[in-house]
């Protein structure tokens, strides 16, 4: 059995029979201390042995995982970073902000490109595709663009009725982008075609401020200011599922590798992890630490679904275990 698996239907088998452990708390992390301000990104290499954070100190951070210790710094943004990704082999990383993405060899920690299409715009959102060929934005014209990396013209530019992008995602293939807007309106583009293939007032009045396509690209989940999680199935976009227990706006989601837990984060609040139930099956205490308020603004899961990094106002990233001590 797998020993995160495991540990989750022990936490769930506790609460039915009513003698649940305490939950673990912060201390149970390793933080990851270093960027000087808001960390807005944090992804892992392919084989799992770093951490990448992206950060509003206009760098971009190396951790090694094994260790929680610094692996690097790389310097050379002019503005703040707001998302991160690592190319299918490991070999180089993409860091984007309003003014210029970056490409970086990893091995080296070099710079290997420029490219500054986007700083034209005034942007609201960004997200890179898993693989770090595609960068979408959310515009604040009341579009929402996607650049293949490297090549200056959009290769799409789609309307969103003039409401300004609060959150996009690309699907684990980069067939499929996902946004959601400060109205709460969920809309999703196949990129092969240019289509719109769905568009739904999601979370009505309550901007959508993470979305997360499951790895196996049948779900798409969007968090919500309304504090909640609403999952739809991605052949006939239909509501699956609400999930409610959250006290604050939802910042950030993430899917595990096998695509069976699903992890969500808060303003002011733990971090929940969530199977098929109604019912968090996990929780961690978060980012308590913070003086900013310990918003958790991104997450991911490690590619072995052991490790669950979160990073947040705060300035750090925590890297919980999945499979206990």
């Amino acid at each position: 059995m797998n020993l995160a698996v495991g540990r989750l239907i022990t936490v769930c088998l506790a609460v039915v029979v009513g003698a649940c452990a305490p939950l673990p708390a912060a201390d149970d992390a390793t933080t990851l201390s270093g960027h000087t301000n808001v960390v807005s990104s944090v992804r892992f290499t392919p084989d799992g042995s770093l951490a990448v954070s992206g950060s509003w100190d206009e760098t971009v951070g190396l951790w090694n995982v094994p260790a929680g210790t610094s692996a690097g710094i790389l310097a050379g943004h002019t503005d703040w970073v707001e998302a991160v990704a690592i190319s299918p082999d490991g070999a180089h990383i993409v860091s984007a902000s309003q003014r210029a993405v970056r490409t970086w060899n990893l091995k080296s920690q070099s710079p290997e490109s420029v490219f500054g299409a986007p700083a034209a715009f005034s942007i609201s959102s960004m997200a890179l595709s898993s693989d770090g060929r595609w960068l979408a934005g959310g515009v604040r014209d009341g579009t929402v663009r996607v650049w293949e990396v490297g090549v200056d013209e959009p290769r799409w530019s789609f309307p969103t009725d003039e409401a300004w992008t609060k959150s996009l995602t690309f699907s684990a293939d980069g067939g499929l982008l996902a946004a959601g807007d400060w109205l709460g309106r969920l809309r999703v583009w196949n990129l092969a075609t240019g289509e719109e293939v769905f568009s739904h007032a999601a979370h009505p009045d309550a901007p959508i401020a993470a979305l997360a396509f499951s790895p196996d690209g049948q779900r798409l989940a969007a968090g919500s200011y309304d504090a909640t999680i609403s999952i739809r199935d991605t052949t006939a976009w239909e509501l699956k599922q609400t999930l409610k227990g959250h006290k604050g706006l939802v910042l950030s989601l993430a899917y595990s590798p096998d695509s069976q837990l699903l992890a969500s984060g808060e303003r002011h609040g733990p971090i929940k992890v969530w199977s098929d139930g109604s019912e968090p099956v996990l929780e961690f205490a978060g980012h308590p630490d913070s003086k900013l308020g310990f918003s958790v603004v991104s997450l991911a899961f490690s590619p072995d679904g052991k490790h669950l990094a979160s990073a947040s106002y705060d300035k750090t990233i925590k890297l919980w275990r999945m499979d206990g001590p």
